[in-house]
């Protein structure tokens, strides 16, 4: 099969060069979707929530408002309200969950739900399948201790034992880093936390993407979905190692 692409945070790089300027909006989304539709590719696109002040869920990856957004302080200091009020990039505005979901859920669309903290899984769900996309979404998480040195972002962070509250009614996978994996154990290890907890996918880096943990997570049952790939030489690699997708800034790097 064909190694699918899911538009990460929507088409938020116009090159390779760029910053995530306007990601994790409808207008990024829009792009990436369309980009897909001219590749002749499967609809699919990934985001990132988080919980405002008032307790409403908002498309935001980094928990920190510095930056594109031009504020000062944390997603969870802001009502919703005022967070749309913010500039996303590019004049845009930074969405909520239930707008995305409402934006495309006409448009035969695969939802890649990241969630960027823990208490939030009961409502995305509930988002989810109030709109009948429970088998169009996918929900997934990192794990609160990896502590890759790479990543030390003062953010709160999910937890893996969380996703099970999805339920059967979504489906759900565990985002890794390599020094998760390692720490775990090895590539087999991940692939057997991911069968305990019930998962469906395992979505690791793509540093940490070998041909052992993808032949294990087949083996298992479990699809592999790689992040992120933005070069058409490592994506070739991937497919044909027999990856079932992976994640990328510009589905048109890949072409």
């Amino acid at each position: 099969m064909k190694c699918r692409i899911i538009s990460h945070r929507g088409l938020c790089r116009k090159h390779f060069w760029n910053l995530r300027k306007g990601e994790n909006t409808i207008e990024a989304f829009r792009e990436g979707l369309e980009a897909l539709e001219k590749m002749g590719v499967k609809k699919s696109i990934e985001f990132d929530v988080r919980a405002t002040k008032d307790a409403i869920l908002v498309v935001r990856h980094n928990e920190r408002l510095s930056g594109i957004a031009g504020a000062a302080g944390f997603v969870r200091d802001y009502t919703a309200e005022e967070l749309q009020k913010l500039d996303a990039g590019y004049g845009r505005k930074i969405p909520l969950l239930e707008e995305v979901l409402d934006e495309f859920k006409n448009d035969d669309v695969e939802f890649n739900i990241e969630l960027k903290e823990s208490g939030v899984i009961k409502r995305v769900k509930e988002a989810v399948m109030a709109r009948g996309l429970g088998k169009r979404t996918i929900v997934s998480a990192f794990d609160d201790n990896d502590n890759d040195p790479r990543y030390k972002f003062p953010e709160r962070f999910s937890r893996w034992d969380e996703l099970s509250q999805a339920g059967t009614e979504v489906h759900f996978a565990l985002l890794a880093t390599g020094w998760k994996i390692r720490s775990l154990g090895g590539e087999k290890a991940f692939v057997r936390k991911a069968i305990e907890y019930g998962a469906s996918s395992v979505n690791p880096e793509r540093a940490a993407a070998t041909k052992a943990l993808i032949d294990a997570a087949h083996d298992a049952g479990l699809e592999v979905r790689i992040w992120v790939v933005n070069g058409k030489r490592e994506y070739r690699k991937f497919e044909q190692l027999g990856v079932d997708a992976v994640f990328s800034d510009n589905p048109f790097f890949l072409q």
